[in-house]
């Protein structure tokens, strides 16, 4: 009955030890070594026999039991040591192909724009050889203009907003290294820029219209869907006096002026001689209307 009720109290350590081969091991060496000890103190107190000291079998299987353990968490270390180049290689292909990628978008929006070029050109050359066609050739450019879907160029300024400069751990030299440009600065900068009187405005050589979108994604600010990476350079054309007095005096400096005393936000306003803003490379045809003067569908010589 003792050695019954000893084993009972030992069999909790079962129930302690995670479920696993090697714990499993352990505890039943553990165990087994328990109750044979348990045993034996039991048939020395029911001879009246003096204590004895542990048997040797019980301190080795504890001895073979601790080695074990050891073996087994040495060798779960050397393997998570080993993933661990394995994982940063994985991460640098991973980078790698993410830059190929855009490198191909980037190539592929460059042919977008010579197409639509080439389009441009065809359809001002057969505008042209239409007699009395000026007047709408005039109208169709200044709608353009308005939507975004013609290259432009001209003086102005750029703006430029950069995230707190970082030693080289990559910690923010002010604050704990978490700040950085946001989107919704940059659409207060955009803002600003439109409000201070500007033709055309680029964020990093992309063409906003009035259905551009600025959002975040993570870490990345987004421009109709495409990523940028910081310094964020946003142009504007158009008078460069009137484009710096406005924004430096409005809402855009005030903003920029406290990211830069609160969090270390770089920026920058700088005139320019000469801007250059390609079509905007996602427009899309919603409304149309006949213009005043053209011939309608149901008309003698409208084309068919």
């Amino acid at each position: 009955m003792v050695v019954a009720e000893e084993r009972a109290a030992a069999r909790p350590l079962r129930a302690v030890l995670p479920d696993s081969p090697t714990t499993e091991l352990l505890s039943g060496l553990l165990l087994e070594g328990s109750e044979t000890a348990y045993a034996a103190a039991a048939r020395r107190r029911a001879s009246g026999a003096a204590p004895a000291e542990a048997p040797r079998r019980t301190v080795l299987l504890l001895v073979v039991g601790l080695a074990l353990t050891g073996a087994v968490l040495g060798v779960a270390a050397a393997q998570e040591r080993e993933r661990e180049p394995v994982d940063a290689a994985g991460r640098a292909a991973l980078a790698a192909e993410a830059d190929e990628r855009l490198a191909a978008v980037d190539d592929l929006q460059a042919a977008v724009r010579d197409l639509r070029a080439r389009v441009e050109d065809a359809r001002r050359g057969a505008l042209s050889a239409a007699g009395g066609e000026s007047a709408l050739a005039e109208r169709v450019e200044d709608l353009e203009l308005a939507a975004g879907a013609k290259r432009v160029t001209g003086p102005g300024v750029v703006v430029t907003v950069d995230d707190p400069e970082r030693d080289a751990a990559g910690v923010g030299v002010e604050g704990d290294g978490a700040e950085r440009v946001q989107d919704r600065d940059l659409q207060l900068v955009v803002n600003a820029l439109w409000a201070a009187g500007a033709e055309s405005v680029a964020v990093n050589g992309h063409r906003l219209t009035s259905l551009s979108a600025i959002r975040s994604a993570g870490a990345a600010i987004l421009v109709d869907y495409v990523a940028l990476t910081p310094p964020y350079s946003v142009s504007a054309i158009g008078d460069p006096q009137r484009l710096r007095d406005g924004f430096d005096s409005g809402d855009g400096g005030g903003l920029l002026r406290d990211l830069a005393d609160a969090f270390g936000i770089r920026w920058s306003l700088d005139r320019k001689a000469a801007l250059d803003h390609p079509a905007a490379s996602a427009l899309s045809l919603r409304y149309a209307s006949v213009a005043d003067g053209a011939p309608s569908a149901g008309s003698s010589g409208a084309p068919r």
